[in-house]
């Protein structure tokens, strides 16, 4: 079984993909503002950044937004624990809990809104996210105390996540944000996702890029819209629309499903995601 990303890393789509970016209507939106070249952490990392943050401001949750860092941070400490169980380095608890669990607790204390140190502090928290999702890879990965964003990526950072807010607000109101779905929703091939927020009728996923959507991004919200009909939740049941938000290029792309081939989405829901003929 695999995440809707693993799966789609696997399976070759059609030329020009199941949901074609192309076929995307495109909405340029102008706030005024132009974003910094000089960022000094990597893209990856500034992109959960801003999810993470615009997710905080909005339900004013700081754990519950930051959950997969702080998850992720009790996976470090126990990699740490278990390397001094084995004698591989000296024993000291406090050290290990420094590494992981206490220095993600401290981080994440100190994120109070979009002031410079919040968001130092959540660029340095979400390092931790890499041991929830490929523990294997953090190991040799930055940590918190080698990622110090500048004031550049600072202030794009805080750019990034007030668009987003205000996109949010005119297209919403946000049913949900960070979007799960339930056991009954995955099957044999599909065994974990999580979207980025719902509103009445759309499913929304914000990506942080320079470059347009691909094939990939708007495959992942076809699954999603899937994962949501076999949910048995109304307000997944009732989407209409998928779109992605670019708050880099603060540009909005969507697409009605009533514009996508029955015969795509019937493919992509047997085949891809091992579902019964839909």
């Amino acid at each position: 079984m695999q995440t809707v990303t693993g799966r789609i890393n696997e399976i070759k789509q059609p030329s020009g993909g199941y949901v074609k970016p192309r076929s995307l209507l495109r909405i340029k939106y102008d706030d005024g503002k132009t974003l910094n070249d000089n960022e000094n952490i990597p893209p990856q990392l500034i992109g959960i950044v801003v999810d993470y943050l615009t997710r905080y401001m909005l339900t004013e949750d700081v754990y519950e937004s930051f959950d997969i860092s702080y998850r992720g941070s009790k996976i470090a400490t126990s990699y740490m624990l278990s390397r001094m169980k084995k004698g591989e380095i000296p024993y000291d608890f406090e050290k290990a809990d420094q590494y992981g669990f206490g220095k993600a607790l401290y981080l994440i204390d100190g994120i109070q809104g979009l002031d410079d140190e919040s968001i130092k502090r959540a660029c340095k928290v979400v390092t931790y996210d890499t041991w929830y999702r490929n523990p294997s890879g953090a190991i040799t990965s930055a940590g918190p105390e080698e990622i110090n964003p500048n004031r550049e990526t600072i202030e794009n950072i805080r750019i990034m996540v007030k668009r987003g807010l205000t996109f949010l607000e005119e297209n919403g109101p946000v049913v949900e944000a960070g979007v799960t779905f339930p056991k009954c929703s995955f099957t044999d091939m599909i065994c974990n996702a999580d979207a980025d927020y719902l509103t009445n009728d759309t499913i929304w996923d914000f990506k942080v890029i320079k470059s347009e959507p691909s094939s990939k991004h708007t495959l992942e919200l076809l699954m999603y819209w899937l994962l949501g009909q076999h949910s048995g939740k109304d307000e997944l049941e009732r989407v209409r629309n998928l779109g992605i938000y670019n708050p880099r290029k603060n540009i909005a792309y969507s697409i009605s499903l009533c514009l996508i081939p029955k015969a795509f989405i019937e493919q992509v829901s047997e085949d891809v995601m091992g579902y019964a003929k839909y």
